[in-house]
């Protein structure tokens, strides 16, 4: 409706690193499909304004990881 479309989407995450880089991801990912944003153009508001780094992916085996997936990668 037009009422909705003039109303601002807030979302929040806590600064629990994990939390922050899966609501990152949701909020790149929305930008990317419903507004035709590029992953870089998505990223790049993400990581404005001197925010700590983001976490890499971790997947769920056990051990050390061999490989460092981050935020970005994960958008493209």
């Amino acid at each position: 409706s037009r009422t909705l479309a003039k109303k601002k989407i807030v979302h929040y995450s806590s600064t629990n690193g994990e939390k922050r880089v899966n609501a990152a991801f949701l909020a790149g990912s929305y930008m990317i499909i419903q507004h035709g944003k590029t992953p870089e153009e998505a990223y790049r508001p993400l990581i404005f304004g001197g925010s700590p780094p983001f976490l890499s992916f971790r997947d769920a085996s056990i051990g050390p990881t061999p490989y460092h997936l981050g935020l970005l990668d994960c958008l493209r």
